[in-house]
Protein backbone atom coordinates (compact mmCIF):
# COMPACT_ATOMS: atom_id res chain seq x y z
CA UNK A 1 0.00 0.00 0.00
CA UNK A 2 2.31 2.96 0.91
CA UNK A 3 5.61 3.79 2.72
CA UNK A 4 5.88 6.95 5.65
CA UNK A 5 9.10 8.07 5.54
CA UNK A 6 10.13 10.20 8.95
CA UNK A 7 13.08 12.03 8.52
CA UNK A 8 14.62 12.52 12.11
CA UNK A 9 17.59 14.46 12.90
CA UNK A 10 17.59 13.79 16.98
CA UNK A 11 17.24 9.92 17.03
CA UNK A 12 16.96 9.70 20.94
CA UNK A 13 14.19 12.12 20.66
CA UNK A 14 12.33 9.46 18.30
CA UNK A 15 8.71 9.10 20.83
CA UNK A 16 8.71 5.47 19.92
CA UNK A 17 5.59 4.94 21.59
CA UNK A 18 3.53 7.30 19.32
CA UNK A 19 5.41 5.50 15.96
CA UNK A 20 3.82 2.29 17.95
CA UNK A 21 0.91 4.01 18.08
CA UNK A 22 0.45 5.27 14.05
CA UNK A 23 1.88 1.88 12.87
CA UNK A 24 -0.56 0.09 14.93
CA UNK A 25 -3.76 2.34 13.78
CA UNK A 26 -2.99 2.65 9.94
CA UNK A 27 -2.20 -1.28 9.84
CA UNK A 28 -5.73 -1.54 10.88
CA UNK A 29 -6.95 0.78 8.70
CA UNK A 30 -5.03 -0.44 5.99
CA UNK A 31 -4.33 -4.05 6.88
CA UNK A 32 -1.87 -5.98 7.70
CA UNK A 33 1.68 -5.94 5.35
CA UNK A 34 0.39 -3.26 3.43
CA UNK A 35 2.52 -0.58 5.89
CA UNK A 36 6.32 0.43 5.82
CA UNK A 37 7.70 2.85 7.97
CA UNK A 38 11.67 4.49 6.57
CA UNK A 39 13.52 6.21 9.46
CA UNK A 40 15.96 8.41 7.90
CA UNK A 41 18.17 9.57 10.32
CA UNK A 42 20.08 12.76 9.37
CA UNK A 43 22.92 13.07 11.26
CA UNK A 44 26.33 11.16 12.51
CA UNK A 45 24.89 7.80 14.18
CA UNK A 46 26.72 7.14 17.57
CA UNK A 47 26.40 4.71 20.32
CA UNK A 48 23.71 6.52 21.97
CA UNK A 49 21.72 6.29 18.88
CA UNK A 50 22.68 2.45 18.65
CA UNK A 51 21.33 1.70 22.32
CA UNK A 52 18.26 4.06 21.44
CA UNK A 53 17.45 1.74 18.50
CA UNK A 54 17.32 -1.62 20.05
CA UNK A 55 13.82 -0.43 21.48
CA UNK A 56 12.40 -0.52 17.55
CA UNK A 57 13.50 -3.95 17.95
CA UNK A 58 10.69 -4.76 20.51
CA UNK A 59 7.70 -3.26 18.18
CA UNK A 60 5.99 -5.74 15.52
CA UNK A 61 6.22 -3.31 12.58
CA UNK A 62 7.69 -2.92 9.23
CA UNK A 63 10.25 -0.48 9.27
CA UNK A 64 14.07 0.43 7.71
CA UNK A 65 16.53 2.27 9.79
CA UNK A 66 18.86 3.98 7.13
CA UNK A 67 21.60 5.46 10.01
CA UNK A 68 22.91 9.09 9.52
CA UNK A 69 26.65 9.48 8.29
CA UNK A 70 26.32 13.38 8.87
CA UNK A 71 24.37 16.23 8.67
CA UNK A 72 23.53 16.65 5.10
CA UNK A 73 19.42 17.92 5.87
CA UNK A 74 16.63 16.99 5.77
CA UNK A 75 16.22 16.59 2.14
CA UNK A 76 18.89 14.60 1.64
CA UNK A 77 17.40 12.35 4.44
CA UNK A 78 14.13 11.91 2.18
CA UNK A 79 16.28 10.89 -0.43
CA UNK A 80 17.74 8.18 0.49
CA UNK A 81 15.09 7.01 1.84
CA UNK A 82 13.03 6.77 -1.13
CA UNK A 83 15.45 4.12 -1.92
CA UNK A 84 14.26 2.12 0.56
CA UNK A 85 10.68 2.42 -0.33
CA UNK A 86 8.55 -1.11 -1.04
CA UNK A 87 5.38 0.24 -2.02
CA UNK A 88 4.81 2.90 -5.14
CA UNK A 89 3.23 5.42 -2.53
CA UNK A 90 5.32 7.16 -0.57
CA UNK A 91 4.43 9.73 1.98
CA UNK A 92 6.44 11.78 4.24
CA UNK A 93 6.05 13.57 7.46
CA UNK A 94 8.12 14.87 10.50
CA UNK A 95 8.98 12.49 12.54
CA UNK A 96 6.87 14.32 15.35
CA UNK A 97 3.63 13.18 13.44
CA UNK A 98 2.74 16.76 13.13
CA UNK A 99 -0.08 15.31 11.26
CA UNK A 100 -3.04 13.38 12.92
CA UNK A 101 -3.60 9.42 11.92
CA UNK A 102 -6.66 11.08 10.14
CA UNK A 103 -4.83 13.73 8.05
CA UNK A 104 -3.19 10.47 6.50
CA UNK A 105 -5.68 8.43 5.42
CA UNK A 106 -7.50 11.15 3.85
CA UNK A 107 -4.06 11.97 2.14
CA UNK A 108 -3.44 8.58 1.25
CA UNK A 109 -7.13 8.05 -0.26
CA UNK A 110 -6.66 10.62 -2.10
CA UNK A 111 -3.70 9.79 -3.75
CA UNK A 112 -5.16 6.07 -4.40
CA UNK A 113 -7.77 7.62 -6.50
CA UNK A 114 -5.22 9.25 -8.74
CA UNK A 115 -5.13 12.71 -8.15
CA UNK A 116 -1.33 14.57 -7.51
CA UNK A 117 -1.10 16.65 -4.28
CA UNK A 118 1.48 18.19 -2.60
CA UNK A 119 0.79 18.97 1.12
CA UNK A 120 3.13 21.32 2.84
CA UNK A 121 2.60 22.72 6.42
CA UNK A 122 4.21 25.30 8.51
Amino acid sequence: MFDLILPVKDFCSLDIAKLNYYYSTLELVYGRGNLHFIISHDDLWNEECERYSRKLFLLEINYTLLKGKGNFGKGAAIKKALTATQFSLCLFTDADFSYSVGQITQLVDVLKSGHALIVTGK
